[in-house]
């Protein structure tokens, strides 16, 4: 039996139908089925999240490992699935990314091009085909957008979203700090526990995943709340100048005092108009900047 080089983990939560369209790009990788797996865990769905996962599970070409957890804690579940993969590597992908073909393959081959312990960081963009109605905040995919073929990255560019790290740096880091109530920044926290080890990033152009559905507004606003929600903790245990300049920078506080009554009309107009116009587009991250700054002040309360 071959020796497992990676482990794509999976974390998650009542996304049944997304989910089978993400295991379906997954089996269809050019890397040899035999040498990669899939650890799923599904942290506490109400959805038909279990039977897809049994069913993919039953019958995939890959070897798929499910773990069930009644637990919403991320962290926890991103530490119980590294504790079960096998492979040398370990790419997080998260649950709305669609695998593009050669995605395992060329983490696997940037790792092995680096000495097989690094950082690397796969490119996300959107499907071809997808609808382009979509209220991210470009900051993230306009960031990997700018990234050159194997630049070195630093900690901060280190996001979960399509990242592979050596599983045994992983563990030895001592995996996720599960202290984090909500996921947010974790990951950003422990990248800089492992470039601090002295791992390196680098950025894969060729490893490719991509969105598929438009990323609701509401959806988008509980994220960045969560980012913010997790930013003081993080910057106590980084104590990174970095972390401070990127998520405290003054063009970063959503929306001026006046405007802030508006917010719920703001909101309403943002979900029903076109958000890739510019005004629209604009306000939107204004909005999410705005959730973002919510959940830093919550979190400073306690």
């Amino acid at each position: 039996m071959e020796a497992t080089s990676l482990s794509v983990v999976l974390v998650t939560r009542n996304r049944a139908s997304l989910l089978t369209m993400a295991l379906a790009h997954l089996e269809q990788q050019t890397f040899p089925a035999a040498r990669f797996e899939i650890v799923l865990v599904d942290a506490g769905s109400t959805d038909g999240t279990p039977e897809v996962m049994q069913r993919y599970a039953a019958g995939a070409p890959v070897r798929i490992r499910t773990l069930r957890t009644e637990d919403t804690n991320t962290s926890r579940a991103r530490n119980t699935a590294i504790k079960t993969a096998t492979g040398r590597w370990v790419l997080f992908l998260d649950d709305d990314l669609l695998a593009g073909p050669g995605l395992v393959e060329s983490h696997v081959a940037a790792q092995e091009r680096a000495g097989g312990e690094c950082a690397v960081i796969g490119k996300v963009d959107m499907h071809p085909q997808a609808d382009t109605k979509v209220f991210l905040g470009e900051r993230e995919l306009g960031r990997r957008r700018n990234f050159l073929k194997d630049q070195p990255l630093r900690f901060l560019d280190w996001r979960l979203w399509n990242l592979s790290l050596p599983r045994n740096l992983l563990i030895e880091a001592g995996g996720f700090d599960e202290e984090f109530s909500v996921s947010g920044l974790d990951d950003i926290e422990l990248a800089n526990r492992l470039e601090q080890q002295g791992l390196r990033g680098y950025y894969c152009d060729d490893a490719c995943a991509y969105l598929w559905m438009p990323l609701n507004l509401e959806e988008q606003r509980r994220r960045y709340y969560a980012e913010g929600h997790t930013l003081p903790r993080v910057m106590e245990k980084t104590q990174s100048d970095m972390v401070r300049n990127r998520y405290l920078g003054p063009l970063r506080w959503g929306l001026p005092g006046p405007a802030q009554v508006m917010l719920p009309v703001y909101r309403r107009a943002c979900m029903l108009l076109a958000s890739n116009t510019r005004p629209f587009g604009y306000m939107c991250r204004r909005i999410l900047m705005h959730a973002m700054r919510e959940g830093y002040r919550d979190a400073l309360r306690g």
